[in-house]
């Protein structure tokens, strides 16, 4: 149970640093059109 736990951590993690790194271009993309 812990590992899964660890698991879905892990991934919710990973997903979130790849949310961000969309954010960040998007709005670097934003800036530069302006």
């Amino acid at each position: 149970m812990k590992w899964v736990g660890h698991h879905l951590y892990s991934t919710s993690k990973v997903q979130s640093n790849i949310f961000d790194s969309y954010t960040y271009m998007s709005t670097t993309l934003f800036i530069m059109m302006k």
